[in-house]
């Protein structure tokens, strides 16, 4: 069965779940399936595999017509248009009412996730009601630009960052110190060291954190 055959034609329908689908999608005839669901709110896309893989996965003209409140993208890689879409996105108005954003293992690294914090902050210091799952990413690399979005309370209410190692402890306990300086973040699920140095830094941190 291929993965366009469960997309079915209708403007009333609020909720797409093709995840794990073991076929390839086409996204030529995604893209214009998915224009006509101007009521979708859930979308899920986890796990599935597309043609080409160069191509942004959301025409910015159709994510743009969505007031999606559940987007998980999950074991999906994203590759640069399909970020500048979903960045895009979260900066119109039109995804205020998004409140779960699943990017686990998308091959993100810490400076894509970045852009994706500042993209969904609306007014820095005000924390938008939103989880953001980006577990298992390679978010060492470019670490240092999440660590200034968290100090800036560029961060939804939520953020999960678990499954993500740490090569360098540094960049780890550097991680902890801005949770400690950010007033936005209300559930912070971090990563861990490789080496277990830090193991009393992160108890006093987040005994910290928890007990502000």
């Amino acid at each position: 069965m291929n993965a366009d055959t469960r997309i079915y034609l209708g403007t009333n329908i609020v909720g797409i779940n093709i995840s794990e689908n073991p076929g390839r999608l086409n996204l030529e005839r995604f893209q214009i399936s998915m224009s006509r669901f101007s009521n979708i709110r859930t979308l899920n896309l986890s796990k599935i595999s597309r043609t080409p893989a160069d191509v942004t996965l959301f025409a910015p003209e159709v994510i743009g017509s969505w007031r999606l409140e559940e987007l998980f993208l999950s074991g999906v890689p994203l590759n640069e248009p399909t970020l500048e879409s979903l960045s895009g996105y979260l900066k119109n108005d039109m995804s205020n009412n998004l409140r779960v954003l699943e990017l686990e293992r998308t091959n993100l690294g810490g400076s894509q996730v970045a852009l994706l914090l500042r993209s969904m902050t609306r007014v820095p210091g005000e924390a938008r009601n939103l989880c953001l799952n980006v577990n298992d990413n390679m978010l060492e690399d470019g670490i240092e630009k999440i660590i200034d979005a968290i100090k800036n309370n560029q961060t939804p209410s939520r953020l999960f960052l678990r499954m993500i190692e740490f090569e360098d402890e540094s960049h780890f306990r550097h991680l902890l110190e801005a949770l400690q300086l950010n007033t936005t973040v209300g559930n912070i699920s971090p990563g861990t060291p490789t080496k277990g140095g830090l193991i009393a830094i992160l108890t006093r941190l987040i005994l910290t954190f928890y007990n502000a």
